[in-house]
């Protein structure tokens, strides 16, 4: 157990470690093809939009490891060799809609292995050690990435187009993860269970999952609430950079890779320490309520730019927690039970409100400005969260905290 439990555990890290600089470059897509691609709004809404959305798809993917131990580590190889193929083709092609399906490809594929991963550190792992592991692999993996928003914001502000030959490299290194993830412990059969597709199915067992489980229905109504709540400000984010607060790509770098990761690094272990002793919707409300202060501090960014990296610090703070829960929710509802159906009705719900929030950020942005859905989006959190706070110690939760 305790050489499977360090094998999953490294190679998780490594992984994640591998994929830093890749990170670092990815949040910049929407504001990239804002500035150098010329991007309309509604294709910057596109872009948010379909990444949610699609992970209604990346359910299937991660549906194909219920129950089905044999296929947790291929299900991971394939995706992430699929998900970074694309970016090799960034230097040669000018269209905004292919970055737009390309930057979507590789979220839908990544999120579908959540559910792999969650299952096996599930089984290789004992519980009092997972959540704080995760949680501090996590914040290593920020705290490693702080120095790249400034080598990537001067890169890219001195060089133009540079972008189009650090993706492929970034995605070179995140693609040397597959020969560390060999060395995963896993199941094999001699007969190999078989792919099936049923497009009914993941729904129906999602919900009965629901029905049986009205602490985790409850739990999924909460975080819808604060899901949308970011959501719908993710189209506004690149508009209000560019015309309002008029950044240039180290000021955004900095702000989303540095100052997002230190909070980040700082609260991970923090969050972790809670989980362990806390009930999940109080744990869950606080993080909502943190989430809240983001749009506020970049309303107040207008006046000062460290306001906007005091923004992105507490927003590293919200996602650490949010990160950690979102997780770790499959295998804390599950308890001993298979966790592959809990974090397959979290991709589920993301997709659901990624089908019509994004989009509807975007009208607002239409009508008004791209001040209106940061404004909602506040409001959205803060309810959320006093939602949450009013599920806390029901007599139907029957996770073990």
């Amino acid at each position: 157990m305790i050489a499977s439990e360090s094998r999953s555990l490294y190679s998780y890290g490594a992984t994640r470690l591998l994929d830093v600089p890749f990170w670092a470059l990815h949040a910049l897509i929407p504001v990239i093809l804002y500035k150098d691609l010329g991007a309309s709004p509604f294709q910057i809404a596109c872009l948010v939009t379909l990444k949610p959305l699609l992970s209604l798809f990346s359910m299937y993917w991660g549906h194909q490891v219920g129950g089905k131990p044999d296929r947790l580590l291929g299900n991971i190889r394939l995706a992430r060799t699929l998900a970074y193929i694309p970016f090799f083709f960034f230097p040669f092609i000018d269209n905004p809609w292919f970055f737009v399906v390309v930057y979507s490809l590789y979220m839908m594929l990544q999120l579908g292995t959540v559910p792999a991963w969650m299952e096996l550190l599930n089984r290789n792992v004992a519980k009092e050690k997972r959540e704080r592991s995760f949680a501090l692999i996590q914040a290593f993996c920020y705290m490693g990435g702080g120095v790249l928003p400034f080598l990537i914001g001067g890169i890219l502000d001195g060089s133009e187009q540079a972008w189009r030959w650090l993706f492929p490299a970034a995605a070179c290194i995140g693609l040397c993860a597959d020969f560390i993830q060999r060395k995963i412990p896993t199941i094999t059969f001699d007969k190999p269970s078989p792919i099936k597709i049923d497009v009914k199915k993941p729904w129906a067992d999602a919900y009965k999952l629901l029905k049986d489980r009205p602490d985790f229905l409850r739990y999924q109504i909460g975080f819808m609430v604060v899901g949308a709540g970011l959501m719908i400000i993710q189209p506004a984010l690149p508009i209000f950079f560019t015309d309002v607060l008029r950044l240039s790509y180290t000021e955004i770098s900095v702000a989303i890779t540095f100052a997002k990761g230190l909070g980040y690094a700082i609260a991970s272990p923090v969050w972790g320490k809670r989980l362990h002793r806390s009930d999940v919707f109080y744990f869950s409300g606080s993080i909502a309520i943190v989430a809240a202060l983001f749009p506020v501090l970049l309303f107040i960014a207008t006046t000062n730019v460290m306001w906007l990296y005091i923004a992105y610090f507490c927003y590293g703070i919200a996602q650490a927690g949010q990160e950690l829960i979102w997780n770790m929710s499959g295998p804390l509802f599950a308890r001993t039970e298979d966790s592959t159906p809990f974090t397959t009705v979290n991709l589920m719900a993301i997709g659901l409100r990624g089908a019509l929030v994004p989009f509807l950020g975007s009208a607002i942005i239409a009508i008004s400005t791209s001040s209106l859905p940061l404004a909602i989006g506040s409001g959205l959190c803060f309810l959320g969260g006093i939602r949450l706070f009013s599920y806390g110690n029901k007599k139907e939760i029957v996770t073990d905290q």
